[in-house]
């Protein structure tokens, strides 16, 4: 029998560590953050959030997003 090769997505690979997707797409990555997908396409627009274009799909990297989610929060704190 002739099986065709699948390949998995980055969405769909993972680390080595078992810790979880390599890259998050719109979904996931405004579930994880909490905003919804409308809010982080204009995120996206306004360059305000890290996203990674392959052709004309935006994923995000999780290490960036929790880096940047770091970032917010440190300024955040050293405003106050």
């Amino acid at each position: 029998l002739w099986r065709a090769r699948t390949r998995s997505s980055p969405m769909e690979q993972t680390h080595e560590d078992g810790s979880g997707k390599l890259t998050w797409d719109r979904t996931e990555c405004a579930k994880q953050i909490g905003v919804s997908v409308r809010t982080l396409d204009r995120m996206v627009a306004e360059k305000r959030i890290p996203v990674l274009m392959v052709r004309s799909k935006k994923l995000f990297l999780p290490e960036s997003i929790r880096a940047w989610m770091q970032d917010a929060q440190e300024n955040k704190e050293g405003r106050r």
